[in-house]
């Protein structure tokens, strides 16, 4: 509307027409909306032809004076389009943060539904942290669900935005709800999208790394499926099964059929993340102190019973990698005790992860004694040498 300089009720009549208002809200001049609200009280919320209000249309014209005059005027916070969405939607929709704070500000609802979703869940949609933020510190539901059972953290994970999904789980959204429809996690999400990064950070948060959807498929079936190597590296690396059956009976080394680098990966030795690596215990702690112990003799032929144990019984073997790594790294996998003890030993054993050697080995024996072999390790401390330690 282009300003005269005269008071915006001049020639009109009075009062001005509803067409006026409404003309005025969507456009730029905030002076002669301002004359204009002093025509009206009850009328303020007159529609269109559409169905919106003046307060929508300066929302949807990007008008944020009008917005405050509008609601200064005590236009209707809550007034809905004919498809269901309020001012507070609308303005997120838009990505107007600083008009999302204003209504907030004056009492708008933050968690009032619009077709289905929340305003939560359009922020998320949007990848909008700093709209997601607002909503939540005026009290949003971070668990509430649409029509369509989602979270707000589902639909951050599906417009792959970090910012909002870590805003989400640091202020309490569950890396496992478990939604009605597939796929049913934000693991399982992440997963199909093959969005390492979001992998990452939902793991990190202790995210189920197995949870089944509803055919039984884990999270890992849907990266192989893609053939995605790298996704599958890190669900492995957080303990996913490759022992896991759909309920169509199939595994995930059957949809990794054809794929030999994934067949290599899946059945490969098992490369475990672990938790932060921590600095140095305090330099007056006491240092451990070990006993070196030398294994028993070999059971001769006519012992068969103890051959029968040493060769049926498994020992757990994990290789441990730090070498300066943000997180330790882990190798695990199983061997007889009569091949740790007797046969090429645990040098043999021993894993490499990237040409580097464990930077410490523990091994977990079975024994019908567990107090005494609770305190018993194996650490190989050198390349060429492998002792047998009691520690004190």
């Amino acid at each position: 509307m282009e300003s005269t300089g005269e008071p915006a009720t001049a020639g009109m009549a009075d009062p001005p027409s509803t067409e006026q208002l409404l003309q005025a809200a969507a456009s730029a001049d905030d002076e002669d909306l301002r004359r204009l609200t002093q025509y009206y009280t009850t009328d303020i919320d007159i529609r269109n032809q559409d169905g919106l209000s003046a307060l929508h249309l300066a929302i949807l014209s990007h008008h944020d004076g009008a917005v405050e005059a509008l609601v200064e005027a005590n236009a209707d916070i809550e007034a809905t389009t004919p498809d269901g969405r309020r001012p507070l939607f609308l303005a997120i929709e838009g990505s107007r943060t600083e008009v999302v704070r204003f209504l907030l500000a004056h009492h708008a609802l933050a968690d009032a539904d619009a077709g289905g979703r929340m305003p939560l869940h359009e922020a998320a949609s949007r990848g909008n942290v700093h709209i997601a933020r607002l909503l939540l510190d005026y009290g949003a539901d971070i668990q509430a669900l649409s029509t369509d059972e989602r979270d707000a953290l589902f639909f951050a994970v599906r417009s792959q935005d970090l910012a909002v999904a870590q805003l989400l789980l640091d202020r309490g959204a569950d890396p496992d709800a478990y939604l009605s429809e597939d796929p049913p996690t934000a693991l399982h999400l992440a997963s199909e999208l093959c969005d390492v990064e979001m992998m990452r950070m939902l793991l990190e948060r202790r995210a189920k790394v197995d949870l089944r959807d509803f055919n039984g498929a884990t999270p890992l079936f849907r990266v192989v499926a893609a053939g995605n190597i790298e996704a599958a590296k890190l669900l492995l690396q957080h303990g996913a099964s490759i022992r896991v059956w759909a309920s169509g009976g199939f595994s995930a080394l059957d949809l990794a059929d054809g794929n030999l680098e994934m067949l290599e990966l899946l059945n490969g030795d098992r490369v475990l993340q672990g938790p932060k690596v921590r600095g140095a215990g305090p330099a007056d702690e006491p240092e451990a102190t070990f006993t070196v112990l030398k294994p028993p003799p070999t059971p001769a032929e006519h012992e068969r019973d103890k051959l029968t144990a040493c060769q049926g019984f498994n020992a757990i073997i994990t290789d441990f990698f730090l070498n300066g790594e943000e997180h330790e790294q882990s190798v695990p996998k199983t061997a007889s005790v009569y091949e740790l003890l007797y046969s090429h030993g645990p040098g043999a054993i021993r894993s490499r992860l990237d040409g580097r050697d464990p930077s410490y080995t523990w091994y977990h024996l079975p024994s019908n004694n567990s107090a005494s072999i609770q305190d018993v390790s194996l650490e190989i401390s050198m390349p060429s040498s492998t002792r047998l330690y009691r520690k004190h």
